[in-house]
This record gives C-alpha cells, sequence and structure tokens, in this order.
C-alpha cells in the first residue's frame, strides 16, 4: 500500500512538474521584441485617442469662452449707451426719463418717483 502511494504521489509530481515547465516554455517562445512591439502599437493608439478628444474638447470650451465673453462686452456696451442718456447723466432729470415740470408753489404735488414735490 505505501509503496502505491509512493508510485502515485512520485508520478503526479513528475506530471505537475512537466505541465509547469510546458507552459513556461509557451511564455518564453515569444522573443522580447515581439512583446515590446505588442504593448507599444496598442498603447499610443488609445493615448492619441485621448490626446485628440481632450484637444477637441479645448477647442469646444475656448469657442464657448470666447462667444459668452463676446455676449457680455456687447452687454456692457449696451448699458454704456444706456447710461448716456439725460436721464441717467443729468442732475435735473431726478431720475425721471422726461425732464419733470417745474410748477408753482401752491400747485406742486408729491412725487412717488424720487420723493420729493415739484
Amino acid at each position: 500500500m505505501k509503496t502505491i502511494k509512493l508510485i502515485f504521489f512520485f508520478t503526479a509530481g513528475l506530471l505537475f512538474c512537466a505541465a509547469g515547465a510546458q507552459a513556461q516554455t509557451s511564455k518564453t517562445n515569444r522573443s522580447k521584441k515581439e512583446i515590446r512591439i505588442s504593448t507599444r502599437s496598442s498603447a499610443p493608439k488609445s493615448i492619441a485617442k485621448r490626446k485628440k478628444a481632450w484637444e477637441k474638447e479645448l477647442k469646444r470650451m475656448e469657442k464657448e469662452r470666447k462667444k459668452s465673453r463676446k455676449a457680455f462686452l456687447k452687454r456692457k456696451r449696451k448699458e454704456a449707451r444706456l447710461k448716456k442718456k439725460p436721464q441717467y447723466s443729468n442732475p435735473t432729470y431726478l431720475g425721471h426719463k422726461r425732464k419733470p415740470k417745474k410748477h408753482k408753489p401752491g400747485k406742486m404735488k408729491f412725487c412717488k418717483e424720487c420723493g420729493m414735490k415739484h
């Protein structure tokens, strides 16, 4: 019985070692040059694609920024143009669209817009 177990474990060990050796030889059959070529060819493509996508995104963001900046400047110019109107620049208008009339002291009324009598 002991001899059968000994033979069984010995043959199993040989088979196990032979299978391991066979597996290692199949891995080392590929040359180092082939391994470098295969890893190089796949990596730069994905990096190049990501770089291209990133550049495209940057261009889109730049266009968007320019567009919003243009709109902001247009709005500012319009506000400046409106501020030149006499109702904003001339103090005699008292914040009214048209210059308020000067009435006699007895006919003056309280103005809700500016909070004064005129």
